[in-house]
């Protein structure tokens, strides 16, 4: 069996000096020396290769085209499956533009991540990436996975239902139940039947662009929140809004200052889209809701918010087909309401 291992960084390659943690070249690959340690006799092999070494909470547009083009240029088909390591404040953003640009392929794309450099004993760093392998040895689907969880506990995620860490247990979460597998101690314990069979059975799908999407065009995400003053955002430079509302898809629409509907009428004035997600599929809707419909382009129903702002940036940084078409479409199983 042969792996493409692609490496970018983040705390998966990080060594600590000085109480400092930063990526090292010396330790950049530290993650298959370790796991050929572990399994001297396995028969998995594995082509490295290295487009970037950043920290993830650095990742820019520059380092994204970097990583988008590169990917681009790899023969997937070569391989039995693919593991990109990266960092873990990012994980979950990556994973749903990595998601959605290849989410096409029909061999297992695992990317995963550490909690801690794999120096420290409580790393999860091993575990995660032991799992990776497990999934593309058994075969059990094709796709892009997201692999992280406590060490010996890892949990496989669909890679455009991935949410953000807790910053507290470091935890990540799954959008409408997008968890796929867990293992314990590098056995699978679980299987989201309902999810592999929709994995199995999808129609062969075509490659989403054609030529990897550059991106230039800025996005501005904004979170609801109460007293939201939002005349502190400027558009300046921005080509796309996207507010993802509160979970019953309303914001505030009374007052000045916070009235989303005065905001989302400075962008239309300005013809800046603005996008808003996750709504729901109801018949009945909350007033507030209804009321910021008249200046919504496109809404955007059951994703998550990763999900939607990646979905944005890439729609407006191609040049392939119609925004609207890119976002109204279920690209990989990233709009569970469709």
């Amino acid at each position: 069996m042969k792996i493409l291992l692609i490496l970018t960084g983040g705390t998966i390659a990080c060594k600590v000096e000085n109480h400092q943690i930063n990526v090292n070249k010396e330790t950049a690959d530290n993650v298959l020396t370790r796991y050929q340690q572990l399994y001297p006799d396995n028969t998995v092999t594995f082509d490295t290769v290295q487009p970037l070494q950043t920290l993830s909470e650095n990742h820019t547009s520059v380092t994204y085209n970097k990583l988008i083009d590169f990917l681009y240029q790899c023969d997937f088909h070569s391989y039995d499956g693919v593991i990109m390591t990266h960092g873990s404040d990012t994980l979950s953003y990556t994973s749903a533009i990595v998601g959605m640009l290849f989410g096409h392929l029909s061999v297992p794309f695992m990317i995963t991540a550490s909690d801690y450099p794999l120096s420290e004993e409580n790393s999860n760093g091993i575990s995660n990436f032991v799992a990776c392998v497990r999934w593309i040895e058994n075969r059990i689907c094709d796709g892009v996975f997201t692999v992280y969880g406590k060490k010996n506990f890892p949990v496989i995620y669909l890679a455009t239902r991935i949410c953000e860490a807790n910053p507290v247990t470091d935890e990540f979460s799954a959008f409408a139940d997008g968890i796929v597998c867990r293992f314990c101690y590098h056995k699978i314990t679980y299987i989201n039947n309902g999810l592999v069979s929709l994995l199995k059975n999808r129609q062969k799908k075509t490659i989403l662009f054609s030529r990897p999407p550059v991106i230039k065009n800025d996005v501005l995400l904004i979170k609801t929140y109460p007293n939201q003053n939002f005349d502190c955002y400027t558009l300046e430079n921005v080509s796309a809004v996207l507010i993802y509302l509160y979970h019953s898809g309303t914001a505030c629409t009374v007052g000045e200052s916070k009235n989303i509907c005065r905001f989302m009428k400075q962008c239309y004035e300005k013809k800046i889209p603005v996008y808003t997600a996750s709504h729901k599929l109801k018949q009945d809707r909350y007033v507030t809701a209804i009321e910021t419909d008249r200046y919504t382009t496109l809404k955007l129903y059951g994703i998550s918010q990763e999900c939607a702002y990646s979905k944005v940036l890439l729609a407006v940084n191609q040049d392939e087909h119609p925004t609207e078409k890119i976002l109204c479409s279920d690209i990989f199983f990233e709009n569970c309401l469709l």
